[in-house]
């Protein structure tokens, strides 16, 4: 199985799962539905890493420096 068939067949159902919860329910807590997300993505990099299906690069100074302008723009997009 290729890399990107894996991604499509791990991503597909959470994203069918957002349209669900937040069209056919009245779910105001779209905060959680972002902190059950983040999980998610840990917990399936987390499984395809034990599973040899990826590599994880070690975290370094370097690297949290490197995408520390983009976090900071999701926060205050979450924020606003």
């Amino acid at each position: 199985m290729t890399q990107q068939r894996t991604l499509h067949i791990l991503t597909t159902p959470p994203c069918r799962l957002n349209k669900k919860v937040l069209v056919h329910y009245d779910f105001t807590a779209v905060h959680m539905l972002l902190v059950f997300h983040c999980l998610l993505a840990v917990a399936l990099v987390w499984l395809c890493t034990m599973l040899r299906l990826g590599k994880v690069e070690p975290m370094t100074w370097a690297v949290a420096r490197l995408w520390m302008p983009v976090n900071l723009l999701f926060v205050g997009m979450l924020a606003t």
